[in-house]
């Protein structure tokens, strides 16, 4: 639930969901997995606005910042590389380092 007084988060993509290179312009969503026992993951993606191609992902039980930096690191990762992470509760956690991506709508 976002916080009444915390300042609007401003939209810099401006409903422009197209980008002229790769690696420019990232857009992302989180979305339930329904597991076994009435049991949910929680998915979050990253993609590529000019590819269209998914280019990070992460995958745990919560719906916690860690879900969604992990999908931001592996989108940042250099190609080749697993475009995933699975932040499960034993794993360890890093923070973003990324002075290049900037939070929009």
């Amino acid at each position: 639930m976002p916080d009444p007084v915390a300042a609007p988060v401003p939209d810099l993509l401006r409903r422009d969901f197209t980008a002229d290179a790769l690696g420019h312009k990232y857009v992302g969503d989180i979305t339930y997995l329904p597991v076994a026992d009435g049991m949910f993951l929680c998915l979050a993606t990253v993609l590529d606005l000019r590819s269209r191609r998914l280019v990070g992902w992460s995958i745990a039980d919560h719906m916690r910042t860690e879900l969604v930096t992990g999908a931001l690191q592996a989108a940042a990762a250099p190609a080749g590389r697993t475009a995933g992470r699975s932040h499960l509760p034993q794993r360890q956690r890093r923070p973003i380092l990324q002075p290049r991506v900037r939070c929009s709508l």
